[in-house]
């Protein structure tokens, strides 16, 4: 899926990496996989609930989650305003890049967007936006104190797809900048890729590599 999602980036027969660059990180990083990824994504888009900033994702300005949530809630809206107008409005997170990928269906390679507001119609992760809110739902009430609700105990369908338990999972919240430095993912994946430039592995950090250790 990572391959089918970036395979654009980097040379076919190497591992699928991604630039994500944001203002709460502050620097890029690579991606190798999914399980990474989408702890990035997460791990930026609940940085306003974990520094108490907000309360909820609907309340976390300026986050890809709050955009993407108000996008779908827009939908309804322009529903019933397009039978009168018949003018249909730019989605709120129309700039973002697309939420869902569908490993089936989707081409492999780039996905040259029309629109204006986007480079790319290409989907990062395998999840629709309701599975990914709820994931950010729960993830946001696993012991924070304070936090409305009680805790929930399921692990959400994507981290059993991915072999993500709760304890790694929340780690990965709370210290994601920590367990990397340039390339996030599985160790085992980091372990077999080489630099552009130096031709060097990548050193995998010592949290990084108990958080995402290489399958058993």
């Amino acid at each position: 899926m990572a391959r089918l999602a970036r395979a654009e980036v980097i040379d076919p027969n190497e591992v699928a990496v991604a630039h994500v660059i944001n203002r709460t990180v502050r620097r890029c990083f690579l991606m190798g996989d999914d399980e990474s990824l989408l702890a990035c994504m997460a791990y930026v888009d609940l940085n306003p609930i974990r520094a108490a900033i907000a309360e909820t994702i609907q309340a976390s300005d300026f986050t890809s989650a709050q955009r993407r949530l108000e996008a779908e809630q827009q939908i309804d809206s322009d529903t019933a305003e397009a039978v009168s107008n018949e003018i249909p409005s730019v989605r709120r997170d129309a700039f973002l890049a697309k939420l869902t990928i569908n490993v089936s269906q989707d081409p492999v390679g780039a996905d040259p967007s029309d629109s204006p507001h986007r480079c790319s119609n290409k989907g990062v992760l395998e999840l629709d936006a309701l599975a990914y809110f709820e994931l950010l739902d729960w993830s946001s009430r696993q012991n924070v104190s304070g936090k409305g609700g009680t805790t929930p105990q399921d692990t959400p369908p994507i981290l059993e797809r991915l072999g993500l338990d709760r304890r790694r999972w929340q780690a990965l919240m709370d210290q994601f900048e920590a367990a990397f430095s340039h390339l996030a993912g599985r160790c085992d994946r980091i372990d077999g890729i080489r630099s552009h430039l130096t031709q060097r592995r990548f050193r995998v950090r010592p949290l990084g590599r108990k958080l995402l250790p290489s399958p058993s």
